[in-house]
């Protein structure tokens, strides 16, 4: 007597499950549709400084929609060519003053002809961020503005006369093939003996040097990346649009 709602039941859900398979698809179809963007990510990484409007502003992965002293995002040009957690060097520039941020992806939207990347400012002091979106903004830092000048590459001592002068940026992704000493044309086997090698020099149970941990996990990293072919795809195809 059970077995025919066991039965309905069943086929209910299989039901919803194709619905629902059905309304993902068309989210992706239309551009819509979200992944690596998880409710914990959304929470573990918000942005909770002020965005400024960068209207005209762009670099070689795509428009930048806003910029805060923490952070942006930007719509790329196709499909986002990069993976959750891929660090870039980003550069804002003007014809008088330049500064440089790490930047880290902590989220990616992906449909099937546009996409958007949610990025995080790291290891950067809060002077120097704020820095950035003054010159993303105006054009110039103000000479009052205090910038750690290890953190930057060039801010002129003046530049409050430059208020419309043309803004530019640029990114410059991690060099993953240079962390394992190997050509972006090398095997999968000279991949892994390169970090086996590496692995046996940096790991900090072997290697006393105080930056030894840090080498060793970018190492590791790299190696994660390169040895997947999926995101060796993705990091080459973003080493290309960023070039």
């Amino acid at each position: 007597m059970l077995a025919q709602p066991a039965i309905v039941f069943a086929e209910r859900s299989q039901s919803l499950q194709i619905v629902r398979h059905r309304f993902d698809l068309a989210l992706m179809l239309l551009g819509f549709a979200q992944s690596d963007r998880s409710p914990a990510a959304r929470l573990t990484n918000p942005r909770t400084a002020v965005r400024i409007s960068t209207e005209g502003l762009s670099c070689q992965l795509g428009d930048i929609l806003d910029l805060s002293e923490s952070g942006m995002r930007i719509r790329t040009i196709g499909r986002p060519r990069l993976d959750r957690g891929s660090r870039f060097k980003f550069t804002v520039a003007s014809s008088m003053q330049r500064l440089a941020v790490t930047g880290q992806v902590v989220w990616i939207r992906r449909g099937l002809f546009k996409g958007m990347i949610g990025i995080r400012f790291v290891d950067a002091p809060p002077a120097l961020c704020k820095a950035l979106v003054e010159l993303a903004r105006h054009g110039f830092v103000d000479a009052t503005c205090k910038v750690n000048s290890a953190a930057s590459e060039h801010v002129a001592d003046h530049g409050t006369e430059v208020g419309s002068a043309r803004v530019r940026a640029d990114v410059e992704l991690e060099d993953l093939y240079g962390a394992l000493g190997v050509l972006p044309s090398a095997t999968t086997e000279e991949i892994h003996a390169a970090f086996r090698t590496l692995a046996r020099q940096l790991h900090p149970d072997v290697n006393p040097s105080e930056d030894a941990a840090q080498r060793f996990a970018f190492v590791a990293k790299a190696y994660g990346v390169l040895k997947d072919p999926a995101r060796r795809i993705r990091y080459d195809e973003g080493r290309r649009a960023a070039a």
